[in-house]
């Protein structure tokens, strides 16, 4: 099983390949570093001048990721390194979809349209069809010690939560279940309790407490509880989608969820099975 880290030589993804060392040691996964050049394929690069020039563009950028990657490790050689000649967001998604990719770990760039994750991120988020954490700041593994699970208690899959219970277990963190009230999905707290206790007992989720909120949304429900109460992770399922037009609100409120918060969080999608 591996970590996928996509890489742009920004600061952000050299937070993001820190963060994926550190838990590939701890989770003791394999990690897979990916470059995206960014060319598009356009008529007038299908050229033999132009495939030379191809050619030279990715020896230098192989070159320059080795440097890289021997700033980060003992032995570079024993890190999966891709160098992709085309644009980013569809490559690192079809990787990403490989069974054996289980996280891709991303490094969020602040934007210039305030409050706005960028579009790779978005893309990524949207149809990946594994665990995706974004980040927008350096951060160590070993501090991800509060987990704010945000959830609506629908049937899922029990290996789609291997990677939250992953988290949890190697730094031996607390989990918060959160559901929030809105007017279209309001239940009963007795209801909700009674749900979260299936849900527990079905997925082998340990030492998890139960928050109960009432607000017009889900993202704002979220945001507004870790503004009293700050976490360490936020996970929030989300749905897998195919090439797709019906974005699922799953994914815009996590996408809101980023855009209002520096808060790392990690999506997971109800519709990946790790055998």
């Amino acid at each position: 099983m591996k970590i996928l880290v996509p890489f742009d030589f920004s600061q952000e993804s050299i937070n993001a390949l820190k963060l994926g060392k550190e838990m590939s040691i701890k989770l003791k996964l394999d990690l897979k570093v990916i470059h995206s050049l960014g060319i598009s394929d356009y008529p007038y690069y299908k050229t033999e001048e132009a495939d030379r020039l191809k050619e030279i563009v990715l020896a230098n950028a192989k070159s320059e990721m080795v440097k890289v990657l021997k700033g980060f490790f003992i032995d570079p050689n024993a890190i999966e390194l891709e160098i992709a000649d085309g644009k980013a967001s569809p490559h690192i998604i079809r990787t990403s979809r490989k069974r054996e990719i289980i996280f891709t770990v991303l490094g969020r760039k602040d934007q210039h349209i305030p409050d706005r994750i960028g579009s790779t991120t978005r893309d990524i988020i949207r149809y990946a069809n594994n665990s995706v954490i974004g980040i927008s700041r350096e951060l160590g593994f070993d501090t991800l010690k509060n987990i704010l699970f945000v959830t609506d208690f629908e049937p899922t899959p029990v290996n789609a939560l291997s990677t939250v219970k992953m988290i949890q277990r190697a730094n031996s963190a607390t989990l918060k279940l959160l559901y929030v009230n809105t007017r279209e999905n309001w239940q009963s707290t007795l209801e909700t309790k009674k749900r979260m206790e299936e849900f527990c007992k079905l997925h082998g989720l340990a030492n998890a407490d139960l928050e109960i909120i009432n607000d017009d949304s889900l993202e704002k429900g979220v945001l507004n509880h870790i503004k009293s109460a700050p976490v360490d992770l936020i996970a929030i399922r989300i749905n897998s989608s195919y090439g797709k037009l019906d974005i699922m609100d799953t994914h815009l409120s996590a996408e809101r969820i980023m855009d209002h918060s520096e808060t790392p969080i990690l999506t997971y999608s109800k519709d990946r099975y790790l055998g």
